[in-house]
């Protein structure tokens, strides 16, 4: 993990999605450190390097302003571009949510499976095997989840966000894209949540989590 370069991959995230990636990138005149264009056989190379099971984490703020981290699986499959968190854990949305009831429910739903569309959208880097993708969700509803606690059925739907922004007391922000990087069979993704609804009471989140895995 201590390879990968956080601040470097924000920096990729906040350029891309029609964004010129140019200044993210060195201006020296060394055309192995420009972005490139990608053919389609360069990102089905791309994913079937990326392809595989990954042992990894969700990476997210608890309530004490600390970061932690849960164990989760996942792979990424290339025929379909696919990567899937088997066992995504609901309870990583708690923190920050004061209504205990509320919390205790989210915490209870357990587990969900968490699908990302790799989309690659430029070689950013001389280093081979360096990438640079968005990680958009597949549907809009699949950590819809439907689940009996406390002797009650509980229902509970996710909205995802294409980005967001943090702001400090100065009042600069940084903005997150849902995107990653994979390098020497690690891949790190930001995954995005706008609110979370639970049974009708919909709730504004704006969570970012950050997710690494190692084949």
């Amino acid at each position: 993990m201590k390879q990968f370069r956080f601040f470097t991959m924000l920096m990729l995230c906040v350029a891309a999605m029609g964004f010129t990636m140019t200044s993210c990138l060195s201006d020296t005149d060394d055309d192995s450190n420009k972005v490139k264009p990608l053919t389609p056989a360069d990102k089905a190379a791309m994913i079937a390097e990326m392809a595989g099971e990954y042992n990894g984490y969700i990476y997210f703020v608890n309530d004490s302003s600390r970061m932690d981290s849960i164990l989760v699986h996942s792979a990424v499959t290339a025929s379909d571009s696919l990567f899937t968190i088997y066992d995504f854990p609901y309870r990583a949305l708690t923190p920050g949510i004061a209504d205990e009831t509320l919390r205790n429910i989210i915490t209870n739903a357990g587990e969900g499976i968490f699908k990302d569309v790799l989309q690659f959208y430029a070689n950013t880097s001389k280093d081979k095997g360096f990438y640079t993708f968005m990680a958009l969700p597949l549907t809009a509803d699949q950590l819809e989840r439907t689940f009996n606690y406390d002797g009650k059925e509980h229902t509970i739907k996710l909205k995802y966000a294409a980005q967001i922004a943090n702001y400090n007391i100065y009042g600069a922000s940084s903005i997150y894209y849902p995107c990653g990087e994979f390098y020497k069979n690690e891949m790190i993704v930001y995954i995005l949540f706008n609110t979370i609804e639970v049974d009708g009471d919909v709730r504004t989140l704006n969570r970012v989590l950050y997710y690494y895995g190692k084949k």
